[in-house]
């Protein structure tokens, strides 16, 4: 993140956020904070939301000249709970919630300053680094056997060793397991089936046999639920009627005729705004493809569709 010098007040500091605290993003938009999301702040108030979205108060310019570069390592769950509870998606926030390598902040922090100046010019000044946590590396006794009793084939414990010192892991032989230690920059390995998808990966998935699954069985294969929800497709077919299979969400406009004393439930993020709401009759949808049906020219038309209905309790 960057920040205009010359606009802070006095010291940065990154703490949670109070409830109801607000602030203006660089999207324009103004959000309104619940307790105990990440912010950089200064003395003012909020300048922007931690690993997600900076603010407009602290935002540069075309004239802009002094720059404050910051670079942090946020907490995945704690990025990932602030972006989904403010509706937020950025580029920031979608590599911070999967974890980033908590060993490069000072390299990219770094890398930026001497970028800015190979292209802009103006001097760096020194850096400030501040660590509330130490990096443990992690580490992962990986029994070898366990490869091939998960994925059915096999390959050589040298071959293993090899694949696993190519991706940056360091290995040490124990009696019956290795010892591995997991490179910074690999935040979703932690436990030893990590290790078996790496190395399938890198070995080749195809080299996994397809065994075709036993085919004799004693019980039904559908439950009662399934076989009526069959029959009832046969018998309605059979008089003549097609089935439609439609969304689960419908226009509010048709969906207001048979919504009755139910409440709709509205959707956040619907794919296109016509679908704004879930159904609350099965009708909705039905005589929204009879009416589409109709303008094409099909008018002898008999449609079913079997499927949930949806209402606020």
């Amino acid at each position: 993140m960057h920040m205009m010098l010359t606009r802070l007040k006095k010291s940065i500091i990154v703490r949670n956020s109070k409830s109801g605290e607000e602030f203006t993003a660089l999207d324009n938009k103004d959000y309104k904070l619940e307790k105990g999301m990440c912010v950089i702040s200064d003395n003012k108030g909020v300048l922007g939301l931690g690993g997600i979205i900076g603010g407009t108060r602290s935002g540069t310019e075309l004239a802009t000249k002094n720059i404050l570069l910051e670079s942090a390592y946020f907490d995945p769950r704690s990025i990932r709970n602030t972006a989904k509870k403010l509706n937020l998606d950025t580029d920031a926030k979608f590599r911070f919630e999967r974890g980033i390598d908590p060993l490069s902040i000072e390299t990219g922090l770094k890398k930026a300053a001497s970028l800015i100046q190979e292209i802009c010019g103006g001097e760096v000044s020194k850096i400030d680094v501040q660590k509330t946590n130490t990096y443990k590396a992690k580490t992962i006794n990986f029994d070898i056997n366990s490869f091939q009793n998960i994925v059915g084939f096999k390959i050589s414990e040298k071959e293993i060793i090899k694949i696993l010192s190519d991706l940056g892991f360091i290995s040490k032989k124990k009696k019956n397991f290795l010892k591995l230690t997991v490179p910074s920059w690999r935040p979703d390995i932690s436990q030893q089936i990590d290790v078996v998808e790496e190395l399938v990966r890198i070995s080749g998935y195809e080299k996994i046999k397809t065994i075709d699954p036993i085919k004799t069985r004693s019980k039904s294969t559908l439950t009662q639920t399934q076989k009526l929800f069959h029959f009832l497709q046969r018998a309605i077919a059979s008089k003549g009627y097609l089935e439609a299979i439609t969304w689960s969400f419908t226009d509010q406009i048709y969906n207001d005729h048979f919504k009755e004393a139910n409440k709709e439930v509205k959707i956040l993020n619907p794919i296109s705004s016509e679908l704004g709401v879930l159904r609350n009759s099965i009708f909705s949808n039905l005589i929204m493809y009879m009416s589409k049906n109709l303008d094409r020219g099909f008018k002898d038309l008999s449609i079913f569709e079997i499927g949930p209905i949806f209402y606020w309790p």
